[in-house]
């Protein structure tokens, strides 16, 4: 029988931060006098941890522009909010009593802090958040492994928006479920699903779940 535990990627899957984010990357360039990012520095950003964009960026000063960065959105993070359909698809998964989990690269501290902000802590069964160091992070294998233990299931399904979360799927064996437009899938990423938007999302998963069918995404 199907145990299945589903892995929620957060930042701009679940919970819109991209404003956020990208307020602390400028509040970040102004402070260093380094060139605004662009939309596309975001979308590396927001795509892989760390990424290229910081030693592009600021070179030499990478570290100590990623600390200010993270002192930046620590004040700002708060100021996002969740997709709309993102309560409605974690209730139903709830209900269906799949268990669930939320795993982000975020520092554990903020992420905790923005979910009890999002009132969903009663939804999901744990989450996996960095420490201070980023030792840890998707898409490193071990990335959650002891909370994910602790959770029985025999199947596990990886769903967000950046390139870590799919080769995070790739590296513990779970289904992949990339919510990303087509014409911007990397080339070597090949997830089992892919979709346009959470909403997207919860349509299939419903259906997943009542059905256990796996209908691919065009």
């Amino acid at each position: 029988m199907r145990k299945l535990l589903i892995l929620w990627d957060w930042d701009n899957t679940l919970n819109d931060t991209s404003a956020m984010i990208f307020k602390s990357l400028q509040e970040t360039a102004e402070h260093y006098g380094v060139a605004m990012p662009t939309k596309r520095d975001l979308r590396e950003v927001l795509s892989q941890h760390k990424g290229a964009y910081w030693e592009r960026a600021y070179a030499s000063d990478t570290q100590e522009a990623m600390a200010y960065y993270l002192n930046r959105f620590s004040i700002n993070h708060l100021g996002a909010q969740l997709f709309p359909q993102a309560k409605e698809i974690l209730t139903f998964v709830h209900q269906s009593k799949t268990a669930q989990l939320i795993i982000s690269n975020k520092r554990k501290d903020l992420l905790k802090d923005e979910i009890e902000q999002a009132g969903i802590a009663n939804l999901i069964d744990g989450y996996i958040g960095a420490d201070d160091t980023f030792s840890k992070v998707k898409p490193m294998p071990n990335y959650g492994a002891e909370v994910i233990a602790q959770i029985p299931h025999n199947q596990l399904m990886m769903i967000g928006d950046g390139t870590c979360d799919m080769e995070y799927a790739k590296a513990i064996g779970a289904i992949g479920v990339y919510i990303r437009p087509k014409e911007e899938v990397e080339s070597f990423i090949a997830p089992e699903f892919r979709f346009d938007t959470l909403k997207e999302v919860s349509v299939w998963l419903k259906t997943y779940l009542i059905n256990g069918k796996n209908l691919k995404a065009e």
